[in-house]
């Protein structure tokens, strides 16, 4: 029974925010009008007439959430639809890994698969622990071939291709993912000539195979040919809509969101995160829910860690853009624990506007540090913590940022070793962006420092990373190089 309607709740929002019918119903996507004809009339004679009642839907809930500033949950209650969401998984008895096996009694090679998937998925969701969550998947994805389930298999060689790449084993990465891509498609293609083929399982197959064509896409981003990247996006998002893959579109705007970061257009990367913020969002609902596969996010957490994950996103572009207050209420907003190694989305946390920031409201933080340890970890806590999580170029990116600070403070010999670490890392990782960026900044602190031989240490350093500027044709990366030529020859010692 609804204890409101969708036009009270309409009501609301103008009384409190201010906001014209007009504004708030071009917001919510519906007419005018349609607000109007919601609304009880009276017929003159003392009668009330019931007003045309409004569809409701799990995305017109979101957007009354988000402009009544009330949890989803709330509001969807108010109205009658508390049933739409998912019910929290609390332990692991609770998941249910069908349809990417069948509801059959398993063998034991196919429990032991389930049990190191999730131990995998755990290690890196709670701990942030990629080192041990590749061990984890690799030993997984052997046991479900073992017990003959193919589509479970390929699942976890998915998760296991993304694992390599955050350790930076992008060749390897490319491997494991290109495997999956023709399994799925044999296997749909036979499962589709078959008289029994279930049409669930060809549809976990088309899933499976449009996933594996977005991490080859992620490759690029890693790799740095984010121009590629972009370009290949929209494919990919077409791809998983078809496939009504709700779970996993979020990702690929957060994708999205950090290729505009790099190229250095907030606008567009605060753009995607939002966008990736809504999706993450109706993934409380169950019509989206059902997308979810049972290692789509850790156990116990839920839709949640999917929206923290692009929170993160936010803040970090925030900084960025010198928004530090927006970075802290988007901050703030996140809800799981966390820690060094479970932030790696947060590449700026060490800039001069933001750590200036904080330290004058850490006091308002009070009572976080329990589940919080990002709030009093130096910066070489932040490091230790990322390289033992094994994730080079996050940790590569964090140098770099670090270096900045440190050269903004004079600190130029400090930030001349973060920075040769720093590309050292990427090159290592094959993040080529990321290493020319490092380098374009090391010959900026070659230029600050004038020490000895700098000048020559600046030339060579761009003459080795001159390749990489040209494989990636990124306009704006050529113009920094070009700059940074003109400050190494200007460098007179």
């Amino acid at each position: 029974m609804a204890n409101v309607t969708v036009h009270q709740l309409i009501d609301e929002i103008r009384d409190t925010r201010g906001f014209t019918i007009a504004e708030i119903c071009d917001m919510l996507g519906i007419a005018e009008r349609t607000y109007y004809r919601s609304k009880p009339k009276s017929s003159g004679e003392g009668v009330v007439l019931e007003g045309k009642e409004l569809t409701v839907t799990p995305e017109l809930i979101l957007t009354l959430s988000q402009l009544l500033g009330k949890p989803c949950r709330d509001v969807a209650t108010q109205l009658g639809y508390g049933y739409l969401y998912e019910e929290e998984r609390k332990s692991q008895s609770d998941i249910d890994p069908y349809p990417l096996v069948p509801r059959l009694p398993m063998n034991k090679a196919v429990d032991r698969a389930i049990e190191l998937a999730v131990e995998g998925r755990n290690a890196y969701g709670y701990e942030g622990d990629i080192r041990i969550a590749k061990v984890r998947y690799s030993q997984a994805v052997e046991y479900a071939r073992e017990g003959g389930v193919s589509l479970l298999a390929n699942y976890i060689q998915l998760l296991l291709g993304n694992t390599l790449r955050m350790l930076g084993k992008v060749a390897e990465a490319e491997q494991e993912l290109l495997a999956v891509q023709t399994s799925t498609q044999v296997l749909a293609q036979q499962l589709a000539t078959t008289r029994n083929g279930a049409s669930h399982l060809i549809q976990t197959a088309n899933l499976l195979n449009s996933r594996a064509m977005a991490f080859l896409a992620f490759l690029k981003w890693s790799r740095g040919d984010l121009v590629r990247a972009t370009i290949e996006a929209p494919t990919v998002l077409q791809q998983l809509e078809q496939n009504r893959d709700y779970a996993f579109i979020p990702y690929v705007y957060y994708v999205l969101g950090r290729v505009y970061h790099q190229l250095e257009q907030p606008d567009q990367a605060l753009m995607y995160a939002e966008k990736g913020l809504q999706f993450a969002y109706l993934l409380a609902f169950l019509p989206y829910a059902k997308s979810i596969y049972f290692l789509d996010h850790p156990i116990g957490y839920g839709y949640q860690w999917r929206v923290d994950h692009l929170l993160q996103l936010k803040t970090d572009v925030l900084i960025g853009a010198g928004d530090v207050v927006g970075a802290e209420e988007a901050y703030l907003s996140m809800r799981l624990p966390k820690s060094p190694a479970t932030s790696l989305s947060l590449h700026n946390w060490f800039s001069a506007n933001w750590q200036e920031y904080k330290a004058h409201r850490q006091y308002l933080w009070a009572g976080r540090e329990d589940i919080d340890s990002n709030i009093s970890a130096s910066f070489d806590i932040w490091r230790n913590d990322v390289e033992q999580a094994g994730n080079p170029h996050v940790q590569a990116i964090v140098q770099q940022q670090y270096a900045q600070t440190l050269l903004s403070g004079n600190q130029t010999d400090a930030a001349v070793y973060q920075l040769q670490q720093a590309m050292r890392l990427a090159k290592m990782a094959g993040a080529d962006y990321t290493a020319v960026t490092s380098g374009i900044e090391l010959t900026k602190a070659y230029a600050q420092r004038q020490d000895r031989g700098d000048k020559e240490l600046a030339i060579s350093t761009l003459d080795m990373l001159q390749g990489r500027v040209e494989r990636l044709a990124i306009p704006s990366l050529w113009e920094k190089f070009h700059q940074a030529r003109e400050v190494a020859g200007s460098i007179v010692k």
